[in-house]
């Protein structure tokens, strides 16, 4: 049997999922566990990665090679016109001037696209390349090998049209909590749009359903939105779902039919990514990846 190991990382939550995979190729079983930091201030790398090992071990997970997921609250995601050139010309792009796409300065940015399907305009994903390389490298010391570094967006993506393999052909809109927050991602025909982060959404359940709104009408290039998915809706309260159908421009339905709830899906669909030779796209720092090819090659050598 085959093992993936997903982990989530937020400014103040960490998850940790695992598949057991049967012989031919269908999930079998699967353990999930999520910790909040209840103290005030963000966690350090240390205390971050001391988590993520402190749940495996109580869920008797032995796999220590994963994927990592970063909740919405550490990336960034912006459609972005860039010229017709090569797909490592265009990172380069990014790369040298992250100022022109990303709220950001005097930051290190790590940044990867998700190519464009549909006649689409690419997504660019980025997150401080510094916060990324200590989280890795922490995970590392606790013996944890990080294959790949995903925003959540993209696991969640992997997550959703597992369950419901027919939201990959529509424009649909997917609606979850992420530690206190709100999230609203747009996919587009297996897409990234534009991921949205509402905080504080309890104080005006009306106001936050219509920001969720105008990130659905403005995510699909005039194209109509035919799906909203909210994960946990059969058990919000009513005048959240008053609100919801009043703001949203299409019925809200739930998303079933998935081994975790909302604040584990992206932990599940890093899980998921890990079974993937290259899942993309991928935040790994270079010098990471730098760091572990000379280690490989000596190690090798000796």
């Amino acid at each position: 049997m085959k093992r993936a190991l997903g982990l989530e990382i937020g400014r103040d939550f960490v998850a940790v999922c695992e598949l057991t995979l049967a012989s031919d190729g269908g999930l079998k079983r699967h353990r999930f566990a999520r910790h909040v930091f209840t103290d005030p201030g963000e966690p350090a790398a240390e205390d971050i990665a001391d988590a993520c090992l402190r749940l495996t071990l109580e869920l008797g997970i032995r796999s220590r090679t994963g994927v990592l997921a970063l909740a919405r609250s550490l990336t960034y995601a912006k459609p972005v016109h860039l010229p017709p050139v090569s797909l490592e010309e265009r990172l380069l792009l990014l790369a040298l001037q992250p100022e022109r796409f990303f709220p950001v300065s005097e930051r290190v940015l790590v940044c990867d696209l998700e190519p464009a399907e549909n006649g689409s305009v690419p997504i660019a994903h980025a997150a401080e390349a510094g916060r990324v390389e200590s989280l890795v490298e922490a995970l590392g010391s606790r013996g944890f090998r990080i294959a790949a570094v995903l925003p959540a967006a993209a696991a969640l993506l992997r997550a959703a049209t597992k369950a419901a393999p027919d939201l990959a052909a529509v424009n649909w809109v997917l609606v979850r909590a992420e530690g206190g927050d709100l999230t609203a991602h747009a996919y587009q025909s297996r897409a990234l749009r534009v991921s949205r982060r509402v905080t504080d959404f309890a104080r005006d359940p009306a106001a936050a359903c219509r920001e969720l709104s105008r990130t659905a009408n403005q995510s699909f290039d005039g194209a109509p939105l035919q799906e909203v998915r909210w994960s946990g809706w059969r058990d919000l309260a009513p005048e959240w779902r008053e609100a919801a159908t009043a703001a949203l421009p299409v019925p809200v339905r739930e998303l079933s039919g998935l081994p975790v709830d909302g604040e584990g899906l992206a932990a599940y669909g890093a899980a998921l990514a890990d079974l993937e030779e290259t899942p993309r796209p991928d935040l790994m720092p270079a010098t990471v990846r730098a760091r572990r090819r000379r280690q490989t090659r000596w190690v090798t050598a000796a």
